[in-house]
C-alpha cells in the first residue's frame, strides 16, 4: 500500500506511444487524485507515480523508465 491508506484508484488505461522508432507500453491514469471512502480527495504526486511505476515494473515484468504528466489539474 503506497498511500498507507485505503483508497479507491482512478480507472488505470493502457497503450502505447512511441519513442526512437519503438512502440512502447503505456499506463494511463484517468484522474489527478484517489478518493477516500469519505469523498476526500488525495493529490496524485509525483513521487506516488514513481513508486506504483516501480510496482508495476515488478508485477508486469517491464521496465519502468520514468512517467510525463500530459495535462495539469485545474
Amino acid at each position: 500500500m503506497i498511500s498507507e491508506r485505503s483508497v479507491i484508484s482512478p480507472r488505470v488505461g493502457f497503450g502505447v506511444y512511441i519513442e526512437s522508432g519503438y512502440k512502447l507500453p503505456m499506463i494511463v491514469l484517468e484522474d489527478f487524485y484517489l478518493k477516500l471512502e469519505n469523498s476526500e480527495r488525495i493529490f496524485i504526486t509525483d513521487e506516488f507515480i514513481d513508486e506504483l511505476g516501480k510496482i508495476y515494473q515488478v508485477e508486469f515484468d517491464y521496465e519502468y523508465v520514468g512517467f510525463k504528466r500530459t495535462t495539469i489539474p485545474s
